[in-house]
């Protein structure tokens, strides 16, 4: 039965396995295990996309070439802390973070996030209710971020 598939591919490779099924008389499934397991074939489905526009073409052309610049001037910190918020109706500029600021998590409360969200709260959300999630961050840590008036049970 492998030998018939193998001969039906080779004849038009387009040929999906359900119309190989319905040609041979036999299960989906068979077939599927029969180009999976005996002929090592993988399923392959192109996939649409949108083109970059001229405008997002330079966009990225130069942001890459402002990265090459960056990484050959040897200038990158050891660590990189970044901070930006998305959400389904928009999303704030990407603030750097000072190296060292995130292990002092009474600066990064006060300062930053108290700064930083409460600026993109005042602009984007206008009084509407949000959730703030912290990612890359354990749970210690969290709790001692948020402190203990807004910690959850």
């Amino acid at each position: 039965m492998a030998q018939k598939v193998r001969k039906r591919l080779e004849r038009n490779p387009r040929r999906s396995a359900n119309q190989i099924a319905k040609e041979l008389k036999i299960s989906d499934h068979s077939i599927r295990h029969i180009l999976k397991n005996d002929l090592k074939v993988k399923p392959y489905k192109i996939q649409q996309a949108h083109d970059l526009t001229p405008k997002q073409q330079l966009v990225r052309l130069e942001r890459a070439k402002e990265l090459l610049r960056f990484a050959e001037s040897g200038k990158f910190p050891p660590q990189v802390m970044v901070w930006a918020t998305v959400t389904t109706d928009g999303r704030s500029a990407i603030v750097f973070i000072k190296p060292g600021v995130k292990e002092n998590v009474k600066y990064y409360r006060e300062s930053f996030l108290s700064v930083a969200l409460k600026l993109w709260d005042d602009k984007h959300f206008v009084g509407r209710p949000w959730t703030f999630q912290q990612d890359q961050m354990r749970i210690p840590q969290y709790a001692r971020l948020l402190g203990p008036h807004q910690q959850s049970p």
